[in-house]
């Protein structure tokens, strides 16, 4: 599914890119952010939170973001603190994250 899911975004990102190429005359302002996005003591998502408010601020065509979102190695993951998969926690950190984003 994951693969999909990057497949798709290349087709979409290469799309934006031509179209923002030739038809945009101004430079297409892109953000890359790579994780993890918690911080050591706590799992809240503080960072990505103010990448979330820096995004609204400045407006870019594209944003592209890049894991971990949670480092495998956080003390809560290894003491087992987690009471989800972590398919689920990133579903719904991404969720959360997304909705102040919609259009």
């Amino acid at each position: 599914m994951m693969l999909q899911y990057s497949l798709c975004s290349l087709h979409i990102l290469n799309n934006l890119l031509q179209c923002c190429y030739t038809s945009v005359p101004d430079p297409i302002q892109i953000v890359v952010a790579a994780g993890p996005f918690t911080q050591s003591d706590t799992l809240t998502y503080q960072p990505l939170e103010d990448l979330v408010e820096y995004i609204q601020e400045h407006n870019p065509h594209l944003v592209i973001l890049i894991g971990p979102f949670i480092d495998a190695s956080h003390p809560h993951v290894v003491d087992g603190m987690l009471a989800e998969t972590f398919q689920a926690f990133f579903e719904k950190i991404v969720d959360g994250v997304m909705e102040p984003l919609r259009l």
